[in-house]
């Protein structure tokens, strides 16, 4: 018996008595669980094949893409004509001048890459 001792044993050291709760209430825990069992399986079989809101519903993403990498585009960037206006030279011009300089450096170029994009797959 000496795994029943080391059961007591083990009982007296966490303080927890062990209670019999009886035939009843085992018998309705496993038919509690037999009945989430098969409301699972349920579930399951039950569920729409169709795409989750987590999978991407463009199927083309999931297959290799041989040429991405490999076109060259040989066009040219568009240059943007400069438009020169003669203004008299004050400190409000020079930083509104400086301002304008960097905004032209900071364009966004998203129109430019998804133009790019449509005439490479044109091609194809």
């Amino acid at each position: 018996m000496p795994r029943s001792e080391e059961m007591l044993s083990n009982q007296m050291l966490s303080g927890i008595p062990e209670v019999d709760l009886g035939i009843d209430a085992k018998i309705k825990n496993i038919e509690a669980t037999e009945e989430a069992k098969m409301k699972l399986l349920w579930e399951r079989h039950n569920k729409k094949d169709g795409p989750s809101q987590f999978v991407p519903t463009n199927m083309a993403v999931n297959f290799v893409q041989h040429n991405r990498f490999n076109i060259d585009d040989n066009s040219k960037k568009r240059k943007v004509e400069k438009v020169e206006v003669k203004t008299e030279t004050n400190v409000i011009d020079a930083n509104v001048d400086k301002i304008v300089k960097k905004a032209k450096g900071e364009r966004a170029t998203d129109d430019y890459h998804y133009e790019r994009f449509k005439k490479q797959f044109r091609r194809y």
